[in-house]
């Protein structure tokens, strides 16, 4: 039986069939044990099947299985609910395997077929939509193993519900699905979960399931469900147009996965995991490897990792997202807090538009390298997590490069976040060190590049590296290069200070002697109405405000609105700290007369030379 909760259909070689011992199957480069195909392979015609007279062909399949091994031949073969017994194959002519002009059985299906004949396995039209092949005896409650299905063409078109092509459910343990076809061309019900394949394992141990080269078009989903999937291939799939997720994992336990090489398109891509843990305890997945898919996602999720209770080695590693401002590209995230993903990789990822670029949390030992991010609103967002590399990854454009929140032992080393920001955002930043109330963000930032390279008004990449939040800071940051950023290199909150060390970072704009001007904070004052009262000139005014955090020798510098200046006589406005937490202001008036009210708003920032 199949490891999918979904119907399946096989395919017989024609010069294999009337008696004739059924060639092995062709090598696909798998691990998994050969099966081996012993008994005639069987003509669903022999026991009554017409696969011309729209009838159903359902018991004549059924009669052929219970004696062998299937080869079906070209038509279109109407069906409904057949149970695949242990050992069996069932082939025919079509799926993705096709052969070229002149037949020969190239693709691995019958030979002596013209070019363009096919096996199509339809809905029986009583059923109006489930095609429903089992590799699970639901009467026995016994699940089978060792079936393979290849070069059918499973064809849903003209369903009038929502429907289940190949059903593998409870215990299933190697289930061969390849090279098949499963097409709804027609459809259009956009919230409806047609399952080309749905593999269920609940209560059981299901080993080994391969589902390779298949194509699925139209709203097709490949799921697998429940229970404890271990050993799963799912590779080298094309899917199209799938509601909801293209490939789907979702239940308890899965160990052991490999989702590769598969292109997913207008659709969400895949998730492992995905509410899962609302629904179970006890649950947990390792050994997930995700690499080398292609999808295209614009509005959708690209991968997401959603966590159960235990959560190891998950590896998301080459693959190719492209969406757009609604999109997510990788998200790997646990379903509360007290549920940490342990040892994860996300590298050497490419995503073109999104929201989030990568997003991950609760992670203990994660590694976050090589990837290129492009214009996603934030290019990598981490947080609530610990023992944290961050490597050689490429941000460029988007709103917000890197943020780090209440991540504890984090290298940020060597990685480049290029012109981000944009003219809606008013805190734009390369590299933003937060950490909420009563939590922590410490590590080393190093070696990496947070510049602006465009020129003058055109600068949208406010700061280099920003550091703020409530909670405690133990951050290093050394070589980096802040330079031509909109603003100014760095931007530290005054709550976070001190920082704990500051070296030989290059910042642009108040560049001095090797190591720059942080600001630690930068507030607006609006008085109230007639607040600031000047008198005739020559004459001093001060007002000191109460700043936490700041110290005695760091800079102030003061702005004023056209309300300040356009006062007769006004001279500069300037600020000093008269004494740790205070900021004062003083305005100087170098002549006239009269005592007018200043209105306007003061700006007023605050810097530290390291």
């Amino acid at each position: 039986m199949n490891a999918f909760g979904k119907p399946v259909v096989l395919l017989c070689l024609l010069s294999a069939c009337n008696g004739a011992s059924v060639p092995e199957r062709e090598d696909i480069g798998r691990s998994q044990e050969a099966i081996s195909i012993e008994s005639p392979c069987q003509d669903p015609t022999d026991y009554g099947g017409d696969p011309t007279d729209g009838a159903s062909d359902t018991s004549a399949f059924q009669q052929a299985l219970a004696n062998g091994d299937v080869c079906v031949p070209p038509g279109v073969w109407n069906v409904h609910g057949i149970i695949i017994p242990s050992g069996r194959r069932i082939y025919g002519y079509g799926g993705r395997g096709v052969p070229p002009s002149g037949g020969g059985g190239a693709g691995g299906g019958p030979t002596g077929y013209a070019t363009g004949s096919e096996s199509i396995i339809k809905y029986l039209p009583s059923q109006s939509y489930n095609i429903m092949f089992y590799g699970y005896d639901h009467t026995t409650s016994t699940p089978h193993e060792r079936i393979e299905i290849d070069h059918l063409s499973f064809d849903l078109n003209g369903a009038s519900g929502c429907g289940t092509v190949l059903a593998l459910n409870a215990g299933s343990s190697h289930i061969n699905v390849h090279d098949n076809s499963f097409t709804d061309s027609d459809y259009t019900q956009d919230s409806c979960d047609n399952w080309a394949i749905s593999a269920g394992s609940v209560g059981y141990t299901s080993v080994d399931l391969r589902v390779e080269r298949n194509r699925l078009s139209g709203p097709l989903q490949l799921t697998a469900n429940g229970g404890h999937w271990t050993d799963v291939w799912i590779k080298d799939n094309i899917i199209e147009d799938a509601y909801n997720f293209g490939i789907a994992l979702t239940g308890c336990h899965f160990s052991n996965v490999n989702i590769t090489g598969n292109s997913i398109s207008q659709s969400h891509g895949i998730a492992v995991g995905l509410d899962g843990g609302a629904t179970y305890t006890g649950c947990e997945m390792q050994k997930i490897n995700i690499s080398e898919n292609n999808l295209k996602v614009p509005g959708f999720v690209g991968i997401q990792t959603q966590g159960f209770e235990f959560n190891r080695q998950i590896t998301i590693a080459g693959n190719h997202i492209f969406g757009d401002e609604e999109s997510l590209g990788i998200s790997v995230t646990a379903q509360s807090a007290d549920r940490l993903y342990e040892d994860v990789s996300v590298a050497n990822n490419h995503v073109n538009g999104a929201h989030f670029g990568i997003r991950a949390g609760q992670a203990e030992r994660l590694t976050i390298s090589g990837n290129h991010v492009v214009d996603a609103n934030e290019g990598i967002n981490v947080g609530d997590s610990n023992i944290v590399a961050l490597q050689s990854n490429i941000v460029v454009g988007g709103s917000q490069g890197v943020t780090l929140t209440s991540v504890e032992d984090v290298l940020a080393l060597g990685n480049s976040v290029v012109d981000v920001g944009n003219t809606t955002n008013n805190f734009e930043t390369g590299v933003a060190i937060t950490a909420a109330e009563a939590r922590k963000t410490s590590g080393v930032v190093v070696a990496n590049r947070m510049v602006d390279t465009r020129v003058g008004s055109a600068r949208t990449q406010d700061w280099g590296i920003a550091q703020y939040g409530s909670g405690v800071f133990d951050v290093h940051y050394m070589h980096n290069d802040l330079s031509n950023n909109k603003d100014t290199g760095v931007l530290v909150s005054p709550n976070t200070l001190p920082v704990a060390s500051w070296v030989d970072n290059i910042a642009g704009e108040g560049y001095q002697n090797g190591r720059a001007p942080a600001r630690i904070i930068r507030f607006t004052h609006t008085p109230p109405l007639n607040y600031y009262g000047i008198g005739p000139g020559p004459s001093v005014q001060t007002i000191t405000f109460q700043v936490v955090g700041v110290r005695i020798g760091d800079v102030v510098s003061v702005g004023a609105d056209d309300g300040y200046t356009s006062i007769s006589g006004m001279g500069p406005i300037t600020g000093f700290v008269p004494a740790d937490d205070y900021v004062t202001v003083q305005f100087e008036r170098l002549s006239g007369t009269g005592s007018p009210f200043l209105n306007g708003p003061l700006q007023v920032e605050v810097s530290r030379h390291h």
